[in-house]
Formats: structure tokens, sequence, C-alpha cells
């Protein structure tokens, strides 16, 4: 019976497969026309992946980078830190800060100096000027553009020869690009008088003009310019020196001389001693005025009693 095909039941039916819709469609279509590139879909899919996981790790590096920068930014005192500190953060908002900063230091000390050393104050002038000029050709944000051209003005007119263009100029685009800045005000003022000729003639003169500071006081009891040669202002005497005589040595018997009295001493003390003190002289008993006469050895008659005479009877 082999050969022969099995009997179908009346009961069996056909299952149709199910309709598609437009969506799948679609998509067996598309990859059917990308199947030849998917190679290269592959590679492209990576190189996005790639970029994510980049850009997410270059975000958050950058996020601690920035915290640690403004932790040392906080700590931070002078130009010099900050200039340092700038460097070492050149393309974070950090770093332009602390150019700003370190830009505003310098300048408040050169303005200081002006009149007292004219050496530094160029010196830490043109310092502030250098970092003005690198934030205004950053274009960053606006805020801090303002300030740096606010302080390339300051500095353009601080260093000034008597030649104002280069300060006006900078004033006027501060003006032109911050017209509501909170220095506009100043701005303008400064505008206005650069252009006369009395700033032009005093900036002309104070540049010729060379401070120093002057020197520091020495100790009063050290002269303030030692002589050249030593002690060539010393003056000694010409000349023999004159015969200084030793003193005469001291005697060799020390024993003392008791000088005699005057005249001759008294005969009852031997020559060369003293008289002892005489005592005090004791005062004389009083003499009676007269005394009376001795008595006889033999007794006298006792002397009779008169009788008081009788008196007659009454």
């Amino acid at each position: 019976m082999t050969g022969t095909p099995p009997s179908t039941s009346s009961n069996d039916h056909y299952h149709h497969a199910p309709e598609q819709t437009e969506l799948e469609k679609a998509l067996n279509k598309g990859l059917t026309k990308a199947e030849p590139y998917s190679n290269q879909l592959l590679m492209a899919f990576i190189a996005v992946a790639v970029i994510l996981v980049g850009g997410i790790f270059w975000y958050r590096s950058t996020g601690a980078r920035q915290t640690a920068g403004w932790d040392e930014f906080a700590v931070c005192r002078a130009p010099d830190d900050y200039l340092a500190l700038a460097d070492k953060y050149p393309n974070l908002p950090v770093g332009e800060w602390s150019r700003l900063q370190a830009g505003r230091q310098f300048l408040a000390e050169g303005l200081g100096q002006a009149l007292t050393n004219r050496a530094s104050s160029d010196e830490r002038l043109n310092k502030a000027l250098g970092c003005y000029e690198q934030l205004v050709k950053l274009n960053g944000q606006p805020n801090l553009r303002e300030e740096a051209l606010y302080g390339l003005a300051t500095c353009r007119e601080a260093l000034s020869d008597g030649d104002d263009k280069p300060a006006i100029e900078a004033y006027e685009q501060l003006l032109n690009e911050f017209p509501d800045s909170q220095h506009r005000l100043w701005a303008q003022e400064r505008v206005n008088a650069l252009k006369t000729k009395t700033a032009e003639g005093f900036y002309a003169w104070f540049r010729k003009q060379n401070p120093k500071p002057a020197d520091r006081p020495k100790p009063q009891d050290i002269p303030s310019t030692p002589p050249e040669d030593g002690f060539s202002d010393l003056k000694l005497p010409t000349g023999t020196p004159e015969k200084i005589e030793a003193p005469a040595k001291p005697p060799t018997d020390m024993s003392i001389e008791i000088p005699k009295p005057m005249g001759d001493a008294p005969k009852d003390f031997p020559p060369g001693t003293t008289a002892p003190p005489a005592a005090p002289a004791t005062p004389a008993l009083p003499v009676p005025d007269a005394a009376p006469a001795p008595k006889s050895e033999a007794p006298a008659t006792p002397a009779t009693e008169s009788k008081p005479a009788e008196q007659p009877a009454k």
C-alpha cells in the first residue's frame, strides 16, 4: 500500500496565515533592504554607544574637577595663587573666575603703588592687563565678560602715556555690549574725560615721572652713610705723644701717726698719753652760821626752878 496518498478526512480544514499589518510589512521591507549594510550599521551603533559612555564619563570627571577647583578657589588669597589656579583649570568656569580674581587683585595693587613705586606698579598693571585680555578673547559668560571689559579699560587708562585711544575703545565696547552695565555711568564719564586735552596732557606728564620707594630708616646707633675707606674720617693726633709720668708708688708703711698735742703734757701722765676725764665735782655741804661752844666735863649745877608766887586768898 505504499505509494498511496493518505486519505483526507472530511473534517480537516485549510488554515490561512494571518495577514501582516502595514507596520510589519514596512519593517520586513526595511530589514530586507538593510541586510547588505548590516556590518556598517553595527559599527555605527557601537560608535554611538562609545560616544555616550565617554560623554557620561567626561561629565562626571568634569564635575569632580569642578568641585575640586572651587575648593581650591575658596582658600586662595594672593593674586599669584589665583593665576596658578586659572592655569590649572583653563577650560572650566572655575579657571575663568580665578583669572578674573587675579586680574582684580593685580589691578588694585598696581593702582595702590602708582604714586610710590613706578616699577612695581607697572609690573602689576601689566599682569592684570594680560588676565583681562585673555578673558575677553574667551568670550565666556556675559557677566564675566562685562567685568573683563571694565578691567581692561581701567588698565589701559592707568598705563596710558598720553594716547588714550585704547582706553576709550575699551570703555565704549563695554557700553555697546552691556548698555545696562553697573559700570555704565563711570565708563561714560571716563570716555568724556579722556577725550579732553587736559587728560591727554596729564597722562603724558605722569608717565614721565618715576616715583621710587623711600629708603628704609636705619637704626639710630649706626651712621646712615658709613665711611668708604673704613675709618678714613677718624682723626688721630699727630706728632710724638707727651711723656706720661707713672703715679708714685704708695708708701709701704701704712701706720697712722697721731699728732701730738700743742704745749706741755701734764706731769701726772707720761708724754704721749691722754688724761682720763675728770670726775664730776660733789656739791659742798652748807656751813652753819655759829657752832655751839663745847661744854666742860664737869656737870653744871642745875638751875633751881622758880616757884610761882602764891596768890592771896580771897
